[in-house]
């Protein structure tokens, strides 16, 4: 048998294996220190914009006849890991069985990963009405029952709003989220191709965050 010794050379402190041949650790609660030069993540929420003005994060367009586009894009200087999407589809009298109150869309939107120099996935192409994006989310955030399942009231006023959030992690299976590369034309899109104009809000954002060298 060959014994080693496992600890820290500044402290002195060697860690323990218990009776069961596990090594004893513990989490203290306090992050680990950064070295000068390593990357440290910084939280970024992003909204969709319009890709035309680069500033419109109302999607409520009319695409019916010319598609209408909203992106995420990536960060000139920093890489970006998106975890989530969080969207607000708002409208009086809104059921899961229509977009927004408006019936169910004749086209649908279409929702793409762009990566440079690589085919366009399509992560999904078939939201049709509010129940697409509340199964895209897989049912997240659960709550309320009934005809009132998966609705918050008076989100736009006094109109009721299906707020899904999209875990990349939990739908995709990326645990470090959806990679924008720095310094490069890649993004997640949002494709319009029906008239929203009729819905009381729609609008969508991502977050997660950036790597940034300290």
């Amino acid at each position: 048998m060959i014994r080693l010794n496992l600890g820290d050379p500044v402290s002195g402190r060697n860690v323990r294996v218990s009776e069961n041949q596990a090594l004893l650790v513990s989490n203290d609660g306090l992050p680990p220190p950064v070295a000068a030069g390593a990357n440290r993540p910084i939280p970024v929420l992003r909204y969709y914009v319009q890709a035309e003005t680069e500033d419109q994060i109302d999607m409520r367009v009319d695409g019916s006849v010319t598609p209408v586009t909203f992106h995420v894009s990536a960060h000139q200087d920093y890489d970006t890991y998106l975890h989530a999407m969080s969207t607000v589809i708002a409208d009086a009298g809104a059921s899961l069985s229509e977009f927004g109150n408006i019936g169910v869309l004749a086209n649908g939107i279409e929702f793409y990963w762009e990566r440079a120099g690589r085919p366009i996935e399509a992560l999904a192409f078939r939201l049709f009405t509010n129940f697409d994006f509340v199964r895209l989310a897989a049912g997240d955030p659960a709550f309320g029952t009934g005809n009132a399942s998966f609705k918050a009231s008076n989100v736009e006023g006094t109109s009721e709003a299906f707020l899904p959030v999209m875990d990349f992690e939990k739908s995709f299976g990326m645990p470090h989220g959806i990679l924008l590369r720095a310094g490069t034309n890649e993004r997640l899109t949002l494709v319009i191709n029906d008239d929203l104009t009729g819905v009381d809000g729609f609008e969508s954002y991502c977050t997660g965050f950036r790597l940034e060298k300290i």
